[in-house]
């Protein structure tokens, strides 16, 4: 293990301001409160993962101070700031606009909930390290660890369009995912620190097409996300009253209403 002091605030100050967003939503928020923090919670080991890998080959922040194990894994706590809140600020986005629709909260999470959720954690990551080993592999320079993510998050995107509630709410979230992180950085995080995205990204790699000077890959990594994000929480964590797992009670009742209409007589 090595331990390295910096003294940089700049990636701490970014992290604060999803530290407040995080605060008022989940205050804002009572109905979303479980999806947000329990999304927070459960998938915050996986913060640390893929930052060690984006600093590979998208971008090289300083911190006020880090861990590092292996000599490959980095830890730090604007790391585990920034992971925790926006994981829960994805969650909340999405159970906002879903049930505004459907008027439906998650009432309780047991251990299966967060076993499912904590799994698909797992494979969504598995996904992602696959993309990126493959393109480095095949020297892809655009296949790099965001785009490999983008890839990664969107292996949930069959779910989201297949069932109605969702659609809207996936898409309507993500939008406001791409919103967020364009008034992150163009009013609080560039007003600060002008020369941020000259300083911390590697931007040979990146595709140079920026909106109102942010690359577009900050903005799209933060809708796919909450494309993840959202609808997953909604499927691993959604239980009935009597605590059976909701996705499971509905294609049962799917798979009895199309054997009933199998028994049917043909007119």
């Amino acid at each position: 293990m090595i331990f390295k002091v910096e003294n940089c605030p700049d990636y701490l100050v970014g992290s604060l301001f999803f530290l407040m967003s995080w605060v008022v939503l989940y205050w804002r928020a009572p109905q979303s409160r479980k999806a947000i923090l329990w999304a927070s919670i459960t998938l915050l080991p996986f913060g640390p993962v893929l930052e060690s890998l984006y600093i590979i080959d998208y971008w090289c922040p300083q911190h006020l101070f880090y861990w590092q194990f292996f000599g490959w894994l980095r830890v730090s706590l604007e790391d585990l700031i920034f992971t925790f809140t926006c994981l829960g600020i994805c969650a909340g986005m999405f159970d906002l606009v879903h049930r505004r629709h459907h008027k439906r909260e998650i009432t309780c999470v047991c251990w299966q909930s967060y076993a499912r959720l904590f799994g698909a954690g797992v494979i969504c990551l598995g996904i992602i390290l696959g993309v990126w080993f493959w393109g480095r592999g095949h020297s892809i320079r655009w296949l790099h660890s965001v785009n490999a993510h983008a890839i990664g998050c969107l292996v949930v995107f069959p779910i989201v369009i297949v069932r109605k509630g969702w659609r809207v709410a996936g898409h309507v979230a993500a939008i406001g995912g791409a919103i967020y992180m364009v008034i992150f950085y163009a009013l609080y995080y560039v007003r600060l620190y002008p020369t941020i995205f000259d300083r911390w990204w590697m931007l040979d790699h990146l595709s140079g097409i920026r909106f109102l000077t942010i690359p577009i890959e900050e903005i799209y990594w933060m809708a796919v996300t909450v494309l993840f994000i959202g609808p997953m929480v909604r499927f691993c964590l959604d239980h009935t009253p009597d605590n059976r797992w909701m996705v499971a009670q509905e294609f049962g009742e799917w798979r009895q209403q199309r054997a009933a209409r199998k028994k049917q007589p043909k007119p």
